[in-house]
């Protein structure tokens, strides 16, 4: 297999589908006027929108692209300074505010995220984040295979 395709998992889909909600209540009110059309393919685009990390090998190019009504987009770019595959610890900050007692509250939200480096060891591309070090640990290990590239500590 020489291209693999890696999909975004969208956070906010419940926001995508309200947003989707309003514009087919808008055109189904305005339907009689041609702007319910612009409305019913609003809808549809932002229901059809996905995007992701595209990976042709045999090239050894990558691209990060977005579909919207079946239609790719995105630039290629080179792979051949990217040597290496590792696992970066991040943290989020979340911080939530309390009007009632006039106090925020500060919490962190450590998570994984799979990175391909280049070798400078500047710039690199994120390929999977996840919550659990295990989940990363396994993408790593099979993403190494497939690109044949070494896993190395990050930040050395």
């Amino acid at each position: 297999m020489s291209t693999f395709l890696i999909f975004n998992k969208s956070k906010d889909q419940s926001v995508k589908f309200f947003i989707g909600g309003l514009f087919l209540v808008c055109a189904i009110i305005s339907w009689k006027i041609y702007l319910g059309y612009l409305f019913v393919f609003a809808f549809v685009a932002l229901l059809t929108y996905r995007s992701g990390k595209e990976f042709k090998l045999t090239d050894s190019k990558f691209r990060e692209f977005y579909i919207i009504l079946g239609y790719k987009k995105g630039n290629w770019m080179s792979l051949k300074n990217y040597k290496n595959l590792s696992i970066k610890r991040n943290r989020k900050c979340l911080k939530q505010f309390t009007p009632r007692t006039n106090n925020s509250r500060t919490t962190y939200e450590t998570f994984y995220e799979v990175i391909l480096m280049h070798k400078s060891k500047r710039s690199y591309i994120v390929l999977f984040s996840s919550v659990k070090y295990d989940k990363s640990c396994e993408f790593i290990d099979k993403w190494s295979l497939n690109l044949s590239l070494p896993i190395t500590t990050y930040g050395k």
